[in-house]
């Protein structure tokens, strides 16, 4: 995507279109699944940052999730929350470039 900054256009990455991405309002308890497709130039994944959660789905390449996204791919990913609470979501990869492109919710 690009954004219009000024008299520039900038390329930026976003969750489905939006920076910061979309807000997912799930109730205490629920389960959602969560499908991710990269649709960027680089690997990637979703960090769901103090979820309590199957460490599966942690969006940590080589601790949890066992791999990242390659572009063009996609990946499922179940959350739970068992907790209130407010937290955001986040790729685990190349942090200090893909955050400030834009990927955050």
């Amino acid at each position: 995507m690009k954004q219009k900054i000024g008299n520039q256009f900038v390329r930026r990455y976003a969750y489905n279109g939006s920076i910061p991405g979309p807000i997912l309002d799930v109730p205490q308890g629920a389960v959602i699944n969560l499908k991710f497709v990269n649709m960027t130039d680089t690997n990637q994944t979703l960090h769901p940052h103090g979820l309590r959660l199957d460490y599966r789905f942690d969006g940590t390449p080589g601790i949890g999730q066992m791999t990242s996204v390659k572009p063009g791919q996609s990946f499922f990913y179940q959350l739970s929350f068992p907790d209130s609470g407010l937290f955001w979501y986040h790729p685990h990869i190349r942090e200090d470039y893909s955050q400030d492109m834009g990927l955050y919710g």
